[in-house]
């Protein structure tokens, strides 16, 4: 039986069976990535750590304010788990398996959805598994594999998935987690409940009747459940008081405001010229030609995959009219702190999730009318490309070639659609062209000669495989038809698993700080011989070293101490002073700010956050612990202190700071 094989029956009731084969296939993924790779520590650790009160943080830290007000299910959904016991390394591995599921799953969903072909589904999970949208993401990253921030990776997928829910028709499922986003990720709420509504409002294929009954039903369970969930975790948050050396949250959010003004990268105004807004903007409108046939298909009236595709698209337009949009109040100084919040700038983010699945309609639209030998010659291009990748990968790394696949998946495409001409200029040459001309400004405004050459390389190969299939009779014209997308699909998965692993490095460039290595194993030895499991730390602010989810000790300030002021303000006035006292900066302080950053940016790399560690006296720690309660100091091996060192590790030291 062909993998190619298309589902004749309209809407996602019939094509539910392949949904769950694709499901386990992707989980069987999952579980081999992580039999194969180590288990990277959540960022729900600590949240839920401080939830659960294991250990219990100090009385009026600005840790615990945070997280008890926090309108999360995943940091709840973990600190019970730690309260019944269950282990660490289980809440790691179920989140870290949850969002590589759907970091894959919802492209596959998509594809299926949009194009009703098997192959082309598994052609944009294998996309999406070799990391090939990566490139194209905003100001926050988009990951295919685990990372300790998973909140903001499981969320946006979650969106799209929930976006092709309601496309493929699956109405009452859709609506529930619609209406419960909000405490499942907040920050990508706003453009989906816009794309809810469109759809009902719009789409043919939406629910009418006693469907969209049931449907409205399921959004109002959705959003009982969200009213829900805030009446049970803020039913014993007490108010807020200062206690100790910390000050009571409160108006004052000074500090807050000139962090996100002066520090917080996620949160500017993006720079549309950057490769993962610019060139991102020029394969979408090369895709959406594509997927429209050039534009013929604009205002078309059909249900079934090719109008599960164009609201695909609107999707996507919406992920960009919400960034542009919250860009443009945001440089007139009108967009809402609560907008700001939730990082309009990365909501984009969506649309790149979606360039897999929309590679695979333009795929199909290049393939459709191409007789059964040209693509077959064309599907064997597509197992071969991915058997040489897969060698490129063990030689290389995952690292080496992972923005390069989509321009080689382009070029396919161009050829493809180019060779088509003949036969189907009036459908072929419109939506070419334009994907052509998209391609031709990527390389021209971003001048990287790898992807160049994999745009070149994958349009030549299409058009002389296409060729040779003209040329090719007899018995290898009905083997080749037979075997190609076997021969696809095996090169794919050759690929993908030459891709799990050897991913100890984080992008590329730095020891992973979210999995556990010889300093922290030797940190955790230490501390259990020789302090108690409440023995708070201190760790630098300016780099990430997670350690409250390796250590389980509970962390005074971090970096993720700053982040904080970002979605609650009024912390400032209590993370303000700490601030000033750690690291002798004062964000409440306007125009001291402006002068230690020379009239600019503040950036955790400026050499003041380490430079005042590095010089500050013995006596100087010795005060801060004595007002704040600790002696166990982590710093960056870079970065040594005037303390006694009581663990020497190759990345990271620990420091004892001598009691008087």
């Amino acid at each position: 039986m062909s993998v190619t094989l298309e589902l004749e029956h309209e809407g996602m009731r019939a094509l539910r069976p392949t949904l769950v084969g694709g499901a386990l296939a992707i989980l069987f993924f999952v579980a081999a990535s992580a039999i194969v790779n180590p288990i990277v520590n959540d960022e729900t650790l600590g949240s839920g750590a401080v939830l659960a009160k294991l250990p219990p943080y100090p009385d009026g830290h600005p840790h615990v304010y945070f997280y008890e007000r926090a309108f999360s299910l995943g940091n709840h959904a973990t600190a019970r788990a730690l309260e019944l016991g269950v282990h660490r390394d289980a809440i790691s591995l179920t989140r870290n398996g949850l969002a590589l599921f759907l970091a894959l799953f919802t492209p596959f969903a998509a594809a299926l959805c949009f194009t009703r072909r098997v192959s082309l589904a598994i052609f944009a999970a294998v996309l999406a598994a070799l990391e090939a949208p990566c490139a194209y993401d905003g100001l926050y990253p988009v990951l295919v594999f685990p990372d300790v921030y998973s909140h903001g990776q499981i969320g946006q997928s979650l969106a799209v998935l929930v976006a092709v829910a309601w496309i493929g028709g699956a109405a009452r499922t859709a609506g529930f987690l619609t209406g419960a986003m909000p405490m499942l990720h907040a920050g990508v709420f706003p453009p989906l409940a816009v794309f809810t509504l469109l759809y009902l409002a719009l789409a043919r294929g939406r629910p009418r009747g006693a469907k969209l009954r049931r449907a409205l039903v399921a959004v109002g369970a959705g959003v009982a459940a969200c009213a829900a969930f805030f009446a049970l975790t803020r039913s014993g948050v007490e108010p807020a008081t200062g206690a100790g050396p910390y000050a009571a949250p409160g108006v004052d959010s000074a500090a807050g405001l000139g962090f996100v003004a002066l520090t917080d990268s996620h949160r500017q105004v993006p720079d549309f010229m950057r490769f993962g807004y610019f060139a991102h903007a020029l394969a979408l409108v090369g895709l959406a030609l594509a997927v429209l046939r050039g534009g013929r298909e604009l205002w078309a009236r059909s249900n079934g995959a090719d109008a599960a595709a164009r609201w695909g698209l609107v999707l996507a337009i919406i992920a960009w009219s919400y960034t542009l949009v919250g860009s443009a109040l945001q440089r007139q100084e009108m967009l809402p702190h609560v907008l700001l919040m939730t990082m309009p700038s990365r909501v984009t983010n969506l649309s790149t999730i979606l360039l897999a699945p929309l590679t695979a309609v333009a795929w199909q639209r290049a393939l459709e009318r191409h007789d059964a030998r040209t693509r077959a010659a064309l599907w064997t291009l597509c197992g071969m490309a991915a058997t040489a990748l897969s060698v490129w990968l063990w030689r290389r790394g995952p690292w080496a070639s992972r923005e390069h696949v989509f321009p080689l998946v382009w070029g396919c495409v161009l050829g493809a659609g180019a060779f088509a001409w003949p036969v189907a200029r009036r459908v072929a040459i419109g939506c070419t062209l334009a994907f052509a001309g998209a391609c031709l400004l990527l390389s021209l405004e971003y001048p990287s000669p790898p992807r160049q050459v994999s745009l070149a390389a994958g349009f030549l190969l299409a058009v002389a495989y296409a060729f040779m299939a003209r040329v090719v009779r007899g018995p290898f014209a009905s083997i080749a038809e037979r075997a190609a997308p076997g021969l696809a699909l095996c090169g794919g998965l050759l690929a993908v698993a030459a891709n799990i692993p050897k991913r100890f490095l984080d992008f590329g460039k730095v020891f992973r700080r979210d999995v556990l290595s010889r300093d922290d194993l030797g940190m955790l030895d230490w501390m259990a011989a020789n302090v108690g499991p409440e023995e708070p730390l201190v760790t630098a602010a300016w780099e990430r070293l997670e350690m409250q989810q390796k250590t389980a000790h509970p962390v005074l300030i971090e970096l993720e101490t700053l982040w904080m002021l970002t979605y609650m303000p009024e912390l400032g006035s209590t993370v303000g002073p700490m601030v000033k006292d750690f690291f002798e900066v004062d964000y409440a302080d306007r125009e001291a700010m402006l002068a230690l950053s020379h009239g600019g940016r503040f950036e955790l790399e400026d050499p003041h956050w380490s430079r005042v560690w590095s010089e500050r006296p013995e006596s100087g720690w010795r005060e801060l612990a004595e007002k704040y309660d600790f002696e166990l100091v982590v710093s960056p091996q870079e970065t040594p202190l005037q303390l006694p060192r009581v663990v020497d590790g190759t990345r990271a030291d620990l420091y004892r700071v001598p009691r008087r």
